[in-house]
């Protein structure tokens, strides 16, 4: 068993030239030959299911039969375990493996006889290995050709920078010295998934954040902030194919939560890996979560506007239908565009290269950096009591505050939120209940109040003055809805209030142990 850790990359079939003219490539013998894969499982996609692929390879004469897990892909690079066993025929012959530590399911005599041909991958491949200063060796393969089924195919072209010898951190930095002269796209889909997709057909869908990443408390703080910003870009990546081909409603949302989530994390451990360690990082994350944010707003301003006339049994008094959907595929446009610039190729690269070359420590001094190595819990702790602190600094009537300070109360109590929801695996589930859920309610009163503010904006904004009584209608009803859910305000802060926060309350417990 190996592990492979290469960087996928698209490249347009009309850049290939300049690729090969590179300087990086210039000083390398390319090699060139044709490879067909067949790729198996059973009709119900066992395999895929175990995170598992299935494949035969033809190179010449020689045939190859090779199992890959799904691994991790963030920001482009795959991290994968591989068994390699080489056949003389062109159908798997698992149980006769000479490789050590094959996952069981590859052994069940009922997985194997359902094994089918699924689709099959056809390209030339360009090798290229490039010998880099630090002994550090790159395979660099352009793959050019087709995925296939029986009846559908997909072009295939793509470069994949795989790693021999060296830093990880190394094939972030040769895409990117690459994409300064030659137009590159991050690609997170491996050929097996794109087949799979060929053979399944299933509709794209949106992705939620699922489970955050669990460690123990003696986790050193540097490895529990690398996993959390690699399960945030997974939620962000995730939704990016949908939002690009779809403009989905919920994959809109999906992607903007984790990049708040991501931004959320950045700030949280501001003390120990400052600002100046990610400027552009967060420049292009902020940029992007801002052209989200324009979206999503008129998402929820309509779907507010669909609970109107059903409340009043009438008929809106105007038609915003057509406005509302023109300013929506505006800024909807604006978002696409970003997602297939080499800007945001560049800030995923970039983001890569910083999480696995640790950049940051090189802006730290002595002290931050022991501060790294502490365990988790105690970052944990000092985190979400600053967090709470700065919640709990508004002691004044709620119901007086102005939209901006609400709005700026609501991010503070979201910022608390997701750091109870990256550190939660620490603390007692029992404990966080009550806590949570009254932190919950208060959450979303503000998120109804801030939805109001972004339709009375809106309202101003879209074109429907000439369709009276429209907007001063839709101004007093939105207005109306305030006034209600300010007499509810006080009471969820008093509430959530009178909750102790319990981690300081664990950590008392655990200390008169």
């Amino acid at each position: 068993m190996t592990t492979e850790t290469e960087l996928k990359l698209r490249i347009a079939p009309e850049d290939v030239k300049k690729l090969l003219k590179h300087p990086l490539l210039k000083s390398t013998t390319l090699k060139n030959y044709p490879i067909y894969n067949t790729y198996f499982d059973t009709e119900d996609h066992r395999l895929l299911q175990e995170g598992m692929g299935l494949r035969i390879r033809h190179i010449g004469d020689k045939r190859v039969q090779t199992l890959k897990t799904r691994g991790l892909a963030i920001s482009g690079l795959h991290h994968r375990q591989e068994w390699e066993d080489e056949v003389n025929t062109d159908f798997p012959n698992c149980l006769d493996w000479t490789v050590d530590n094959l996952p069981s399911i590859c052994r069940d005599p009922e997985i194997i006889t359902q094994l089918k041909p699924l689709f099959s991958t056809e390209f030339t491949r360009l090798i290229a290995n490039l010998e880099l200063e630090d002994h550090t060796h790159i395979e660099l393969a352009l793959d050019q050709g087709y995925i296939k089924t029986v009846d559908k195919s997909l072009p295939l072209c793509e470069v994949e920078l795989e790693l021999k010898a060296g830093s990880p951190d190394r094939l972030f930095q040769t895409a990117l010295t690459l994409q300064k002269k030659i137009p590159l796209w991050v690609e997170n889909h491996t050929k097996a998934a794109r087949g799979y997709q060929l053979c399944r057909d299933i509709p794209l869908s949106y992705h939620k954040a699922g489970r955050p990443p669990v460690f123990q408390p003696d986790c050193s703080t540097e490895e529990a902030f690398i996993k959390i910003v690699q399960h945030c870009i997974e939620h962000w990546q995730a939704n990016e194919e949908i939002v690009l081909k779809d403009g989905d409603v919920e994959g809109i949302h999906q992607m903007r939560v984790a990049l708040r989530r991501l931004r959320s994390v950045l700030s949280a451990f501001n003390n120990i890996i400052p600002n100046k360690a990610h400027t552009r990082i967060r420049q292009d994350l902020k940029h992007l979560a801002r052209l989200l944010g324009t979206v999503r707003d008129l998402d929820v301003f309509e779907l507010s506007l669909s609970t109107i006339p059903q409340r009043l049994n009438s008929k809106l008094p105007c038609d915003l239908e057509t406005p509302l959907k023109q300013q929506r595929q505006t800024n909807l446009s604006a978002v696409q565009q970003f997602l297939q610039d080499t800007r945001y190729s560049r800030l995923l690269l970039l983001l890569g290269k910083w999480l696995t070359r640790r950049s940051w420590r090189y802006h730290l001094q002595p002290a931050q950096l022991s501060l790294l190595e502490q365990p988790i819990s105690g970052f944990a702790y000092n985190s979400l009591t600053t967090l709470y602190k700065k919640v709990i600094a508004e002691q004044r009537d709620l119901q007086q505050l102005s939209y901006e300070e609400r709005h700026a109360l609501r991010i503070r109590i979201k910022k608390l939120s997701y750091g109870l929801r990256f550190f939660g695996n620490l603390y007692s589930r029992q404990r966080m209940s009550t806590f949570t859920q009254s932190l919950s309610t208060l959450q979303e009163v503000l998120g109804s109040l801030n939805d109001i503010w972004n339709a009375l904006k809106i309202i101003e904004q879209l074109e429907i003055q000439n369709q009276p009584p429209g907007p001063g209608f839709l101004q007093g009803w939105y207005s109306s809805q305030e006034v209600s859910l300010l007499s509810h305000l006080q009471t969820a802060w008093t509430d959530w209030l009178a909750q102790s926060p319990f981690w300081q309350e664990q950590n008392q417990a655990e200390e008169e142990v």
